[in-house]
C-alpha cells in the first residue's frame, strides 16, 4: 500500500516537479505565499538556456580554456538529476520545498560564468543579474545565497579549496531557515557524479583534429564512462574501454598520460570531494563507498571483455595518520599564530605567565 502520509511532492522523480507541485496549492513553505516560486524558476532556467547556457563552452574556448565538456543546459539537467538522487530517501525528499528553489536556482548558475572565461566562472554571475533582472525576484538576501551556494562548487578561496566552510551555515529569510553550507555541498558533489558519457564531444572526438589536443583527456574520461549511479549508499562507477583508448597517450598539463591514470586521478578527487562534502550533508546523505568498475573490450563487437576488474573506495583501518594539529586546525592557535601544542610548549607560556602575575601583584 502506497503512503498516503508522504505529500505528493516529495514522490517525484525530479526536483523540478517537486517545485511545481509545492506550488499548486497556497503553501507556507515559502517567504511568499502563492505559486510564485515556480513560474519564477521557469522564467529564469528558460532566460538562461535562450541566453547564455547554449553559449558556455563556445564563451570558454574563445577566451582560450579549450574545448570543455559541456557545461551548458543537458548538464544543468543532469547535475538536478543527480542532487535529487542524493537526497532522495525511500521516496521522501529529504529538504524543505523553499530549499528545492533555492539549490535549482544555484544549480542554473554554477556554471554560467564560463561564458566570460573559466578562470573567473565562479565570480562572473554577478554580470547576468542585469539581463535576469525581476525574473529574480527583488529580495537581495535571497539572491545572494543563490549566488554563494552556486560559486562554492569549486575554485578557492584566499588559496582554499574549503570553500563551503567559510559560507554561513544557515540564513533566515521571513523566518524560513536555509541550510546553506547543506545546499552547497548537495551542489558540489552533484555536480562531480554529472561527469558521464553525455558530456562528451562525441562527433567531434571522431575526428583527428576535432578536439586540441589538450582537451581530448577529458572528453576521452567523460565519453568513457558509461554511467553513474546512486543506491543503496553506494556510488557506482561503470567504464566501458577498447584496447586503444588503454594503450593511446593524451596530453594534459603539457605531460603525456594515459586513460587509465587520469580515471585513477579522477576517481582519488572524487573521493577527496566525497569526504569534504560529507562534512556538511552527512545527517542527510550517507554514502559508505565508491565503486569502480571498468570493463576492456577487444573490439566493439566483442561481447566478452577482455579484462575486467573492479576497485573500492572506502574508509579502511585505523586512522593512525592524523594528529592532534590536523585534527584540530586552526583552533589550535596561540596569539593568533597556529603553533603545535606539547606540554613543554604549554608550561613555557604558563611559567612566563605566572612570573608576570606575580611582577603585578
Amino acid at each position: 500500500m502506497p503512503d498516503n502520509s508522504t505529500p505528493a511532492w516529495d514522490k517525484t522523480c525530479n526536483l523540478e516537479k517537486a517545485l511545481e507541485l509545492s506550488c499548486t496549492q497556497v503553501s507556507h513553505d515559502f517567504p511568499l505565499i502563492g505559486n510564485t516560486y515556480y513560474k519564477r524558476y521557469v522564467g529564469i532556467s528558460d532566460y538562461l538556456k535562450d541566453n547564455y547556457h547554449k553559449h558556455v563552452n563556445a564563451g570558454a574556448a574563445a577566451r582560450g580554456n579549450g574545448l570543455l565538456t559541456d557545461h551548458g543546459y543537458e548538464h544543468v539537467q543532469a547535475v538536478a538529476r543527480k542532487a535529487h538522487s542524493l537526497i532522495c530517501r525511500n521516496g521522501k525528499i529529504q529538504i524543505d520545498p523553499y530549499e528545492v528553489y533555492l539549490l535549482l536556482c544555484s544549480i542554473q548558475f554554477h556554471d554560467i560564468g564560463n561564458v566570460f572565461g573559466r578562470l573567473d566562472h565562479t565570480t562572473a554571475n554577478s554580470v547576468l543579474l542585469n539581463g535576469l533582472g525581476p525574473l529574480l525576484g527583488d529580495d537581495e538576501l535571497e539572491i545572494k545565497i543563490i549566488l554563494m551556494i552556486a560559486q562554492a562548487h569549486s575554485g578557492m578561496v584566499d588559496g582554499s579549496k574549503d570553500t563551503i566552510g567559510r559560507l554561513p551555515e544557515v540564513e533566515k529569510i521571513s523566518e524560513k531557515q536555509v541550510r546553506v553550507q547543506l545546499l552547497s555541498s548537495i551542489l558540489r558533489f552533484s555536480d562531480e557524479l554529472a561527469d558521464d558519457r553525455n558530456r562528451a564531444a562525441r562527433i567531434l572526438a571522431s575526428h583527428e583534429d576535432g578536439i586540441p589536443e589538450e582537451s581530448k583527456i577529458y572528453h576521452k574520461y567523460s565519453e568513457k564512462l558509461n554511467s553513474v549511479t546512486i543506491e543503496n549508499n553506494k556510488i557506482c562507477l561503470e567504464f566501458i574501454l577498447s584496447v586503444d583508448d588503454c594503450t593511446k597517450k593524451y596530453t594534459k598539463n603539457k605531460k603525456n598520460i594515459l586513460l587509465f591514470d587520469e580515471i585513477l586521478n579522477r576517481s582519488e578527487k572524487l573521493y577527496r570531494e566525497k569526504i569534504y562534502c560529507e562534512r556538511f550533508f552527512r545527517s542527510m546523505v550517507l554514502i559508505d563507498k565508491i565503486v569502480v568498475r571498468i570493463r576492456v573490450y577487444a573490439a566493439p563487437t566483442a561481447q566478452q571483455p577482455l579484462e575486467e576488474f573492479t576497485y573500492v573506495m572506502e574508509e579502511r583501518g585505523y586512522p593512525d595518520h592524523l594528529n592532534i594539529e590536523d585534527i584540530c586546525g586552526d583552533s589550535i592557535e596561540y596569539q593568533g599564530k597556529i603553533e603545535k601544542y606539547r606540554g613543554i610548549q604549554l608550561n613555557g607560556k604558563l611559567v612566563k605567565k605566572i612570573i608576570e602575575y606575580h611582577g603585578k601583584n
